[in-house]
Order: structure tokens, then sequence, then C-alpha cells
């Protein structure tokens, strides 16, 4: 188990998933539909020819979706929220909260995506802290 001290000192970078799947922003829907149903993760972000991350697709937003002929661009988010791998996760957490968001996209000082972090990814670091006893009688 974790003690509390040495989470709040975690980032983001120890955390998060990395490689990332990706699609181009050249993708038609139905390839970013396929690469994001054979992924484990939830959201796919889509990257320009640098790597760098230009909008973001998730499950939820293939719901409703029916033509799978159209350009990814169509559907995906564009109001990216990124972070940095040296964030603090306390920081990201607080500010996914913020944003009411899922997923925030890591990227390094140049831009370019190095992974994502989800819900999931805060929420398995409650499985490593150890309990508080109660001093209750």
């Amino acid at each position: 188990m974790t003690p509390r001290s040495e989470l709040t000192r975690a980032t983001v970078g120890e955390i998060m998933t990395s490689p990332v799947t990706t699609v181009g922003l050249d993708a038609a829907v139905a390839e970013a539909r396929s690469t994001l149903l054979n992924s484990p993760g939830s959201a796919l972000p889509i990257v320009n020819s640098r790597h760098e991350p230009v909008g973001i697709l998730t499950k939820s937003d293939l719901v409703a979706h029916v033509d799978d002929s159209l350009p990814v661009a169509v559907l995906m988010s564009q109001d990216l929220v990124v972070c940095q791998a040296s964030t603090s996760v306390w920081a990201a957490a607080r500010q996914m909260r913020a944003e009411e968001i899922h997923h925030l996209v890591v990227v390094d000082q140049q831009g370019v995506l190095t992974g994502i972090l989800s819900v999931f990814d805060l929420l398995a670091l409650l499985d490593d802290i150890e309990p508080v006893e109660s001093t209750t009688a």
C-alpha cells in the first residue's frame, strides 16, 4: 500500500497511459470507430502529422453517429484540455473536475502527444492508498 504522502507527490507521467493509440486528422469515422473499439481506453486522440493532438474522440461521441464515411474532424471535440507529464495528479484531477471532462491529453513542451490520463487512471490510485483506521469507539 502507498502512504498518502507519496500519493500527493505523484505526477501524471507516473499513471498516464502511454503510448497512446491515435488516428490522424485525415482518418474517416469508420477507422476511428474501429481503432477505438479495439483499444483498451474510451478516448482516442486525433493527431496531425507532427503527432500533436488536434482533437479527441470518445466512445460516447460515436454512439449516435451513423455516417462512418465522414472525416473524423467532423465528430471530434477540438477544445482539448492538456497537461504535461510533470503535472501533479492532484492538479490534473482538479482540472478535470473543473472542466467536467473524463480525459486529459498529455503533451511534452513542444506540444507532442505523450500520453492520456483518464478518470479510471485516477481511480486506480485509490487501490494503493493505505486506509485510515477509524478512531471512533
